[in-house]
């Protein structure tokens, strides 16, 4: 069914827009998606005391989670779905805590785009989370 509302024509992709995401996730370099976040682009899952906003706070939770994860790898793990403004989408992440210990999870992130077709607003949701055993 071909695509309709008010994004009928798609100025992204939004396996684009997650694989971006993704790779500013494992290389550590946000700003490579700064292009993907609107001005005011908001995460629902910032920090209270954080007054940040836009590609600036996206930035900001990159490296927070490549703080607490090394050798973070972050990829697009599932089809993206997408219904008029919301695209969503399972990423998968791999990465070693500060013990050495080896962390896969994923999580289901929910982006609502503006008409220009940037990241507006981001939700996420852990649904899985386990240590790798060595070996």
């Amino acid at each position: 069914m071909p695509a309709s509302g008010p994004f009928y024509h798609r100025l992204v992709e939004p396996d684009d827009i997650f694989t971006a995401v993704a790779a500013a996730f494992s290389t550590g370099e946000p700003r490579a998606a700064d292009a993907l976040f609107s001005a005011d682009y908001l995460d629902h899952q910032r920090p209270e005391d954080s007054d940040l906003v836009g590609p600036e706070e996206f930035a900001v939770v990159v490296a927070g989670a490549r703080h607490g994860l090394g050798e973070l790898a972050v990829r697009l793990a599932s089809e993206v779905i997408w219904v008029d403004d919301l695209c969503v989408a399972v990423l998968a992440w791999r990465g070693k805590d500060r013990s050495g210990v080896i962390i896969e999870r994923e999580t289901v992130e929910t982006l609502r785009l503006d008409p220009a077709g940037k990241i507006a607003e981001h939700w996420g949701l852990q649904i899985r989370s386990r240590h790798v055993p060595d070996g």
